[in-house]
């Protein structure tokens, strides 16, 4: 690998820890911290917020050690492997979450007609 290709973990971790300390006040479930115009939709569907949320950070932790030189390598393969499977869930739960929100967001646009 050159050095354009090779992962840079520092800024990967800076924007991981920066993503949950942004998204993870939805996690305390206050809505005070919601958007004044979504408050009552990510009340009445708390679930669905919840699963795109989680979903999402556990993505977004564990995605940068995913390309760890050490975590690729023989010795780790099979936490390379159980990391991978736990991302990919994270994938799908937070995809799923997020679109089931996204079908309840506020304003047209973001409904995407697909349904009536």
């Amino acid at each position: 690998m050159n050095n354009h290709e090779e992962s840079r973990p520092g800024v990967d971790f800076f924007l991981a820890l920066l993503m949950f300390i942004l998204a993870g006040r939805y996690l305390t479930l206050n809505p005070e911290v919601y958007f004044p115009e979504q408050k009552a939709v990510y009340i009445a569907h708390t679930a669905g917020l919840l699963i795109h949320i989680i979903g999402a950070i556990l993505t977004v932790i564990i995605g940068p050690f995913q390309f760890l030189p050490r975590i690729i390598t023989k010795k780790y393969i099979r936490l390379h492997r159980w990391m991978g499977k736990i991302y990919l869930s994270g994938v799908v739960f937070g995809s799923l979450g997020g679109f089931y929100m996204a079908l309840m967001a506020v304003g047209r646009c973001y409904r995407f007609h697909l349904l009536p």
